[in-house]
């Protein structure tokens, strides 16, 4: 068996197991038990792996693709969401790999003295790059996990649009310059599109952020407001039992003096002063 697709293999592995199906979870709700997720996993990410030992120069392009679909099937959420979760994980895994790809690649052109690219490796360089990779994305993902749930709160649908596209640019620009002979540098044009269409998701999320800030913090001010109206009607009501009972106790006094009782008065009096004291 080829070590470097063995290695690729189990970097698969580990992300479905140990983080996708977690992050998931964490993410989203699934449809039955965390358990069954783990296995759908499995089942939707068997074709990428048969396909990495015969064309993985080719299938790496899009095998995160693959791997996330169980993301829009296997939870109850909104479509909305799940969609929004596909792409937001699907960039995060794109950071991972990057990342994870270049640490290993920097390790090993410094030790070998000569440019190493991540698809030139031989066997043994290949289980330094997964782990690199596995070392570098759990702490990414770690990071990144409360990140991406409270991005899943108020991301709406061209924001969606607008950080979904460049994804897709990034697949379909990779195909075309691995499977042709365009240059290099016809790779400029799609990462600027891309990076502008990014940039626009990114400042219309954090507006809307912000005006969720705002309808909080008018939320807050008009529940405060409540509790104080309703702190002021209870004051009233007091009042106006006090303002009742002192009129039943001028009333009282005045019949009193009026009958010419003026010991029972006083005596009524003291008792009022004591029961205030």
């Amino acid at each position: 068996m080829n070590l470097v697709i063995l290695s690729h293999v189990l970097e698969v592995t580990y992300f479905v197991f140990f983080l996708i199906a977690n992050t998931y979870c964490y993410l989203l709700t699934p449809i039955r038990s965390k358990r069954t997720t783990y296995w759908l996993c499995v089942l939707m990410m068997s074709p990428d792996i048969i396909l990495m030992f015969f064309i993985y120069d080719k299938i790496h392009l899009f095998h995160w693709i693959i791997i996330l679909l169980p993301i829009l099937f296997l939870f109850k959420d909104p479509l909305q969401k799940r969609i929004s979760c596909y792409i937001l994980f699907y960039l995060s895994m794109m950071l991972c790999e990057v990342v994870g790809s270049t640490t290993p690649c920097l390790i090993l052109s410094i030790q070998s003295g000569h440019f190493v690219l991540p698809f030139s490796i031989n066997g043994p360089q290949a289980f330094v790059y997964f782990l690199t990779t596995v070392i570098t994305a759990t702490l990414i993902l770690r990071l990144l996990r409360p990140l991406l749930k409270r991005l899943l709160e108020y991301i709406d649908g061209i924001a969606l649009l607008l950080i979904g596209v460049p994804a897709l640019f990034c697949v379909l620009t990779q195909t075309v310059i691995t499977l042709t002979k365009i240059p290099l540098w016809g790779i400029l044009p799609p990462f600027l599109l891309s990076y502008y269409l990014l940039h626009r998701g990114l400042v219309r999320i954090h507006q809307h952020e912000f005006h969720r800030q705002q309808l909080k913090s008018q939320k807050l001010l008009i529940e405060e407001q409540l509790a104080n109206s309703r702190e002021l009607e209870k004051e009233y009501q007091q009042l106006r039992r006090w303002n009742h009972d002192i009129g039943n106790h001028f009333q009282a006094l005045a019949f009193l003096l009026e009958s010419q009782k003026y010991e029972e008065s006083k005596a009524y009096i003291q008792t009022l002063l004591e029961k205030e004291s």
